[in-house]
């Protein structure tokens, strides 16, 4: 499947993870659980570190085209970089180790900790950058800590995201004619395990058949999921506090006319 398809479908399982996350009692505020969705976008598209053109490759998810979403992109997936291109030096194929079950438990495994030393290391420049420049010391910039204490207060809804989201990955593939190596290292020859749909790469049947459908699922969820962080309609119609800018307005104006 394309980048773009697998996009999606990791945003559709981040934010069923949030939804199941909230059902089973786990308090997740509204950082946590834009971190657990975009783990499931990002994680999607990990297998494809194993070729060099793909988004992921270049720190850029499938579903991040405008520029500058680009580079922030970059920086927070960074270590998802660095870790492609030690897979690709390796010289696998694409669709080989990293299209496996096994490949999809290491990076469960090792998501939380690989990110939480990245956090820590990000504070530590930014906090010397910011002892260099007093603007961004007194503006706060360098302080990592809350994002490190939403990482860790998460990290087991993330792992669970990652999993799932990259399972759903090798799923996805298996939809395709081309086979991966899904039980590698038990074995190294490319095999498929669903015999039907076969769903070519790109065109309009991936688009009608898998990337529609699950856009569509992964708006309808990602709203639930966002539903308790967002305003009731009736808060945006606050009578008295509309009156109580009102009144502020007309003090403001008897002060100046003073």
């Amino acid at each position: 499947m394309m980048g773009a398809t697998h996009g999606v479908g990791g945003l559709a399982v981040g934010a069923a993870t949030v939804l199941t996350a909230r059902e089973l009692g786990v308090d997740l505020d509204g950082a946590q659980a834009a971190i657990v969705i975009a783990c499931g976008a990002v994680a999607a598209e990990l297998p494809d570190l194993d070729l060099r053109t793909s988004r992921i490759s270049h720190g850029t998810s499938s579903l991040t085209g405008v520029p500058f979403v680009g580079r922030l992109a970059l920086l927070l997936t960074l270590p998802v970089v660095l870790a492609g291109a030690a897979i690709r030096s390796t010289g696998v194929s694409h669709r080989g180790p990293t299209h496996s079950v096994a490949a999809a438990l290491a990076w469960t495994a090792a998501i939380v900790p690989l990110y939480g030393l990245y956090w820590w290391l990000l504070g530590a420049l930014l906090r010397f950058v910011a002892a260099q420049t007093p603007l961004l010391a007194s503006l706060s910039l360098a302080d990592t800590s809350a994002l490190q204490h939403a990482w860790f207060g998460v990290a087991p809804v993330v792992a669970i995201a990652t999993l799932t989201a990259y399972l759903s990955h090798l799923l996805l593939d298996d939809m395709t004619p081309a086979k991966q190596s899904l039980l590698w290292p038990l074995r190294t020859e490319n095999i498929s395990v669903l015999r039907r749909p076969q769903v070519p790469v790109g065109g309009a049947r991936e688009f009608l058949l898998v990337a529609l459908p699950l856009g569509l699922l992964a708006l309808s969820l990602g709203w639930q999921a966002a539903g308790p962080f967002l305003p009731a309609p009736g808060d945006l119609y606050d009578q008295s506090a509309l009156q109580q800018l009102v009144m502020q307005s007309e003090r403001d104006a008897d002060a100046a006319a003073r």
